[in-house]
């Protein structure tokens, strides 16, 4: 980003320097004339640096985005096993205070599928 500054001091020191050495108004005029033009070569030097200034920073935009995409991504992986978990963990849950009401209603445990269904029957309350 220094050439853009340093080819606007050259250039104002010599249209300035120019303009102090010159004593005749017709000369002033066409020299006041070349300075615009000189204004102009200016600003276009520091639009090309504008441009490439804005070119570096959506370059870099561009690569903190996909790095943010790639975090989500993972943390989305990451709440998909957690949610995994939490639901075994209520299964667990329930499946420990079938087992408690069993043991509270003097039932035996329920350990095979064959089991289960005349567990479920004896744990009900009577209707």
């Amino acid at each position: 980003m220094r050439v853009p500054w340093l080819v606007t001091v050259a250039i104002l020191v010599l249209a300035i320097s120019a303009f102090w050495t010159i004593p005749d108004i017709q000369v002033a005029a066409y020299l006041g004339e070349v300075l615009a033009a000189v204004t102009s070569a200016i600003a276009v030097v520091w639009l090309i640096a504008g441009i490439r200034q804005q070119r570096d920073e959506i370059r870099l935009q561009r690569i903190a985005l996909e790095n943010q995409r790639q975090e989500l991504e993972l943390q989305r992986t990451e709440i998909e096993k957690l949610g995994h978990y939490s639901a075994l963990s209520q299964v667990n849950a329930l499946l420990e205070q079938f087992s408690k009401t069993l043991r509270e209603r003097g039932i035996p445990n329920c350990n095979t599928v064959d089991e289960l269904p005349s567990a479920l029957v004896a744990a009900m309350p009577e209707l």
